[in-house]
C-alpha cells in the first residue's frame, strides 16, 4: 500500500510543479504585458490613451490602498504585529489620503488593540516613550489629516484605556497644525472642553490648547439657583 501511495506521489509531484510553474509564468507574463501596455499608452499621441493610463494607475493604487487598509484594521493581524506596522508605514510613504480614516481609527496602535491597553498586558517595555506608527503616517500624509484627527481628539476621554489615543492625536496636531488650521482645531477643542467629564479632563485639554498655541477655552456659564424671595412672589 505504501509503495502504491509513494508511486502516486512521484507521478503527481511533477504535474503539480508544472502547474505551479505555469501559473507563475502566466502571472509574470500578465504583469509584463500590463507594464508594456502602460508604457505604450503613455507614449501615445492620443490624449484618450494617456488618460486611460492615468485611470489605470489610479485604479491599481486604489486597490493597493484598500488591501493595505484592510490589513491595518485586521484585529488578528494587529495582535501579530509586524504586518500591520509595515502596512501603516507604506500608507504614510505613499501619502494615501484615502487611508486617513483607518489610520485615525487605529492611531494608538500597538498600545491600544480592540479597545484593550496592551501596555497593561506587559507587551511593551516600561519607561520607553510610545511609538505610534499611525502618527508618523498621518504626519507624512499632511494637512488633510488635521480635521479627522482633531475630531478624534475631541471624542477622547481622559481615562487609562484611551489616553494613548489622546497623546497620539495631540502629537499629530502639534506637528501639522499651522496658523491656517488653528480655527478648525480650536472648534474641535471647544467641543471637547464643553463635553469634558471632569476637572482632570479639562486640565488636560487646557494644557493641549497651550501646547497647540490656542487661546484659553470659552467660559461655560454656571447656572445659579434663584435665591429665596428674589424674582418670586413673597406673599
Amino acid at each position: 500500500m505504501n509503495r502504491f501511495v509513494n508511486g502516486l506521489c512521484l507521478i503527481a509531484l511533477p504535474a503539480v510543479a508544472w502547474v505551479a510553474a505555469s501559473a507563475s509564468g502566466a502571472r509574470t507574463a500578465d504583469e509584463a504585458q500590463s507594464s508594456v501596455n502602460l508604457r505604450e499608452l503613455l507614449l501615445s499621441d492620443d490624449a484618450e490613451q494617456v488618460a486611460r493610463a492615468r485611470k489605470e494607475v489610479k485604479r491599481l493604487r486604489s486597490e493597493q490602498v484598500a488591501q493595505l487598509s484592510e490589513i491595518v484594521g485586521d484585529i488578528k493581524l494587529q495582535r501579530q504585529g509586524r504586518a500591520v506596522s509595515e502596512a501603516i508605514a507604506i500608507l504614510g510613504e505613499i501619502r494615501s489620503e484615502e487611508a486617513i480614516g483607518v489610520l485615525v481609527e487605529n492611531i494608538a496602535y500597538p498600545y491600544l488593540i480592540d479597545g484593550q491597553d496592551t501596555m497593561l498586558q506587559g507587551l511593551h517595555a516600561i519607561g520607553r516613550p510610545p511609538d505610534f506608527p499611525a502618527v508618523k503616517a498621518l504626519i507624512n500624509i499632511g494637512p488633510a489629516a488635521i480635521v479627522p484627527v482633531a475630531k478624534k481628539l475631541a471624542t477622547c476621554v481622559d481615562s487609562p484605556t484611551n489616553s494613548f489615543e489622546y497623546d497620539a492625536c495631540e502629537l499629530v496636531l502639534y506637528c501639522l497644525g499651522d496658523d491656517s488650521d488653528k480655527s478648525v482645531i480650536r472648534q474641535c477643542m471647544d467641543i471637547a472642553h464643553k463635553n469634558a467629564i471632569n476637572d482632570g479632563h479639562r486640565e488636560r485639554l487646557a494644557f493641549s490648547r497651550l501646547l497647540l498655541g490656542l487661546p484659553p477655552p470659552p467660559q461655560i456659564p454656571k447656572t445659579r439657583n434663584a435665591e429665596p424671595g428674589v424674582g418670586a412672589d413673597s406673599r
